[in-house]
């Protein structure tokens, strides 16, 4: 975008336009950081999450195939409790892996390519503002 800097007179002018520019662009730039943080926070949260869920899976079938094998009343019933923290466990990971889902990461992705394109035209501006500055 072109922008109408004749109608800056002063330098004293330019230097506020700049200083504005260059303060949006400090913001931009922080909330890019936040995005990418939190992008990076949440594949590797699906990460952790994905490779504990295989180890209770094959926690959950050591247990299925040694249930019937106990004879043993307590055993059984500690396994049988063990089992069902564990189906709990499996729930409640295949809910978090699904919460931080490609949706998640895509919206993420969205987010910081429209800051730097913002971060683009505020560096057009402030190309703009110092070229009519080095003019008058």
């Amino acid at each position: 975008m072109s922008y109408n800097t004749n109608n800056l007179t002063t330098a004293a002018q330019c230097d506020a336009a700049l200083t504005m520019a260059n303060d949006r662009k400090g913001d931009m730039q922080f909330a890019l950081t936040s995005a990418t943080r939190q992008s990076n926070d949440i594949a590797a949260r699906r990460a952790r999450y994905t490779s504990t869920l295989v180890s209770v899976n094959a926690q959950i079938t050591g247990l299925e195939a040694g249930i019937p094998l106990v004879t043993d009343e307590t055993i059984l019933k500690k396994m049988n409790s063990q089992l069902r923290k564990l189906n709990d466990r499996k729930a409640n990971l295949e809910e978090s892996i699904e919460n931080g889902s490609a949706g998640s990461l895509l919206e993420d992705e969205l987010d910081k390519g429209l800051l730097n394109i913002q971060v683009g035209e505020i560096d057009s501006f402030i190309t703009e503002v110092t070229t009519r500055k080095a003019a008058l």
